[in-house]
């Protein structure tokens, strides 16, 4: 009679367990599908307008200088007013921004060789210093704009270095619907191609 009793308990404590077992599964949440895109800034192909071609390419260093600090990391920024931003979570650089930029102007130059090459080499001759501090680089939802600002510094070489030619830069791409951020780096990478145009024709403006 005992153990026909324990074992009536026994199987009374297992429904049990089985049962909080069961009720554990239903509370756990659902796994949700990662929604996060990442982008990258791509080359663009010189303006039809852009400075004529001189007769060998200058030689350039080019340095990015730090960026203000809530630009820099991987996160997407869009500006909703004067002085409100938002960072987007699920729309991301696939790379710091700081670094993509730094990799796309010199892409962006690659493509303008017969203009502007790039010399990384310590030992190698160069013509000009090419200083770049990026300032913006954002969508503007009000606007519908991708905006890019940067200085630019232009210096002669050599350790005696002299300005030779700056300019705040600034330019609004239009056409942008505040939603699609594929198209929003798509636009960002069309206004660092300006960018890489203006820096071209500063380099002419410094010879003179």
């Amino acid at each position: 009679m005992k153990t026909h009793v324990g074992s009536v308990v026994l199987v009374f404590i297992g429904l049990l367990g089985l049962l909080g077992l069961t009720a554990g599964c239903s509370v756990l949440p659902e796994v949700q599908p990662d929604l996060t895109r990442y982008y990258v800034l791509t080359p663009v192909a010189p303006a039809a307008e852009a400075a004529p071609a001189p007769e060998r390419p200058r030689r350039i260093s080019l340095r990015v200088t730090d960026m203000p600090a809530f630009l820099r990391g991987q996160l997407m920024k869009v500006r909703v007013a004067e002085n409100e931003v938002r960072f987007v979570d699920e729309a991301r650089w696939a790379e710091p921004l700081e670094s993509g930029l730094a990799r796309v102007m010199r892409n962006n130059f690659d493509l303008r060789a017969t203009a502007v090459r790039v010399v990384s080499r310590a030992d190698e001759d160069r013509d000009f210093a090419v200083v770049l501090a990026f300032q913006d680089c954002e969508g503007v939802v009000q606007t519908g704009a991708a905006r890019l600002a940067a200085r630019v510094d232009v210096y002669t070489s050599g350790v005696d270095a002299k300005l030779r030619a700056e300019e705040e830069f600034s330019i609004d791409v239009p056409g942008w619907d505040g939603r699609d951020y594929r198209a929003l780096a798509a636009k960002l990478s069309e206004a660092a191609g300006a960018l890489s145009d203006r820096v071209v024709t500063l380099l002419s403006e410094a010879e003179k």
